[in-house]
């Protein structure tokens, strides 16, 4: 391609559409190739925000193809792509990713958009240092309902997030889900307890 390794008056990488377009059409071993260059040509230039953007997008092609080793790669792009984002604000984009991360978890996607929204507002801007999702499914006499909690950790707080799937009620007759967050300041934490489970402790 002749406009291959350049980049467009919006600072988007041709490679990248490329492999967008590539994508679009089908085509997701071609779209694999222009994202790869996509990625070599902005690492070598140094545009950060640009290379953010064609991790998460590459991630998605490679999770569209699913072939062997794509979803550990696809995971590992996602997180280049939030360490990027993060450390940058770009707001937008870390919304985007933490949503992969969750469908990838298998979270439906009212949850994501519930966690998002909540995790997204608490962050307010700060860097995400890490982050872990934890989906429990809880049961409600016939009915499945989801528990998923979200820890981010910033450079001055710990957050948690926990959304709650709920059946209608008095107040609320549609289903409907429920969302708290909690922001804990790092400078607040005494101790940290750290449980270690071992299975059959007895041998050797």
């Amino acid at each position: 391609v002749a406009q291959r390794g350049t980049m467009i008056e919006t600072t988007s990488s041709v490679d990248r559409l490329l492999g967008l377009l590539s994508q679009t059409m089908g085509d997701l071993s071609q779209a694999a190739t222009h994202f790869e260059d996509a990625l070599a040509f902005c690492r070598k230039a140094g545009y950060r925000p640009e290379l953010a953007w064609s991790c998460c997008d590459y991630s998605d092609a490679l999770r569209e193809r699913d072939a062997d080793g794509d979803r550990a790669k696809s995971i590992a792009l996602l997180d280049e792509s939030l360490a990027i984002s993060s450390e940058l604000g770009m707001g937008p984009l870390i919304e985007r990713v933490l949503a992969r991360k969750l469908e990838i978890q298998g979270v439906a996607s009212v949850d994501i958009k519930t966690s998002i929204d909540a995790v997204a507002s608490a962050v307010a801007g700060e860097q995400v240092v890490s982050f872990y999702v934890h989906h429990e499914p809880t049961f409600e006499h016939d009915e499945v309902r989801r528990h998923q909690s979200v820890v981010v950790l910033t450079p001055t707080r710990l957050l948690l997030a926990h959304t709650d799937e709920h059946a209608g009620d008095d107040l609320l007759p549609e289903p409907y889900t429920s969302t708290s967050t909690e922001a804990i300041s790092l400078a607040a934490v005494k101790s940290v307890v750290v449980t270690r489970m071992v299975t059959n402790p007895t041998k050797g």
